[in-house]
């Protein structure tokens, strides 16, 4: 064993608050590192950032513009169920920000919490990975889960 791997991919977050769902997800990417420490078993590290921007109108006159941040570094255990799939858990920790500028003023908000998700890594090839998660995290009343789907390499 004694592999590693490294990945990069797209993430794309669906974010909630008391039931309402925001009209466009924050998009943007997902990086990965996963260590093998013998044939079963291993340790993988995951980064995550999506970002949407938003202008506001009155008619069509811009009066003002918003940003929503997500970032999350989760780490956990990967299992390699046979030379093709691996299985792996992540929990770490999540930061959101939020910032506004309307007219003359702007107002900036930012929570940190838990972050915790799951995953699996497909080696359809030598050298080959494929790599699907989810993960989920809540920032107060701010529910953020976010897919990620990337591919990378096995070395």
């Amino acid at each position: 064993a004694s592999e590693n791997s490294i990945s990069i991919g797209y993430a794309q977050s669906h974010v909630k608050e008391n039931g309402y769902t925001l009209d466009n997800d924050p998009k943007g990417f997902n990086l990965k590192y996963r260590y093998e420490l013998d044939d079963n078993w291993g340790v993988i590290g995951s980064f995550a950032y999506t970002h949407q921007g938003y202008d506001f109108f009155y008619g069509s006159n811009k009066f003002g513009h918003g940003d929503l941040d997500y970032y999350s570094v989760t780490m956990g255990p990967s299992f390699r169920i046979n030379e093709y799939v691996s299985l792996y858990g992540l929990l770490g920790a999540a930061h959101g920000k939020v910032k506004s500028s309307v007219f003359d003023g702007s107002v900036s908000t930012s929570k940190t919490s838990m972050a915790y998700g799951a995953g699996v890594q497909f080696n359809p090839l030598p050298n080959f990975v494929i790599d699907a998660s989810y993960e989920y995290s809540k920032l107060d009343s701010v529910k953020f889960g976010t897919w990620m789907l990337g591919a990378g390499y096995l070395f």
